[in-house]
């Protein structure tokens, strides 16, 4: 059985945030390393949504050959597989916003609480769109 672990932004960053009990070069390292952890995130998930089809579509293409199924209806057969992949695709929405999306999510709504004012400039936006790591103004 898989199991998912689903990752939180820690209760004590949370309510710093939320109480403003953190300094701006504090929030601006914490935005950092949200965004270095969406990163990492996402290039796993990356991988995920490459292999997860491509092994489900060469599961189809192998059973599509074999004598088994060539006694039983095609139809069937192909319908199966094409719910198998509907069901894989929602899935992997699913697992992008608990798994990849859920702390930089957590961050910015506890920024939004706490400072208002640095949102544009730390916000899921700049999280999401890898400008944090990089970034030596901040």
């Amino acid at each position: 059985m898989a199991m998912l672990y689903i990752e939180n932004l820690s209760d004590e960053y949370r309510r710093k945030l939320c109480r403003r009990e953190l300094r701006e070069d504090e929030v601006a390292s914490l935005a950092a390393f949200v965004s270095s952890k969406f990163f990492l995130h996402k290039k796993g998930y990356r991988l995920a949504v490459i292999l997860l089809p491509t092994l489900t579509v060469l599961a189809a293409v192998m059973s599509y050959f074999s004598p088994a199924a060539r006694k039983g209806n095609m139809t069937v057969i192909m319908w199966s597989f094409a719910f198998t992949l509907l069901l894989e695709a929602l899935i992997l929405v699913f697992v992008y916003h608990i798994a990849v999306t859920r702390v930089p999510k957590q961050f910015a709504d506890c920024l939004k609480k706490g400072y208002p004012e640095l949102c544009g400039k730390y916000g899921y936006e700049r999280i999401i769109d890898g400008s944090l790591p990089n970034d030596k103004s901040n």
